[in-house]
């Protein structure tokens, strides 16, 4: 089950890839126009360990906030 998983995810990043350099885009103009309406992004200027909670997408909303809370609170800005 694993390896196909892994075939599976291997064949949709070429895929991607392939797409993104047909297009011309770089890895962060491909990031960037994939945002929806910049809603559970990180905005410009959030320290890297927010952008990375934010990123996660293994996360639910609710997780992301925990954990940027307490990050916040260790660092005495929340």
């Amino acid at each position: 089950m694993t390896e196909q998983w892994d075939t599976q995810m291997e064949a949709l990043g070429e895929f991607i890839r392939r797409r993104r350099k047909l297009a011309n885009l770089s890895l962060r103009q491909l990031a960037e126009k994939t945002r929806l309406d910049g809603e559970g992004h990180a905005a410009p200027g959030t320290p890297a360990v927010e952008q990375a909670v934010e990123a996660d997408l293994r996360l639910s909303d609710q997780q992301k906030a925990a954990l940027i809370s307490v990050y916040r609170s260790m660092l005495g800005a929340g």
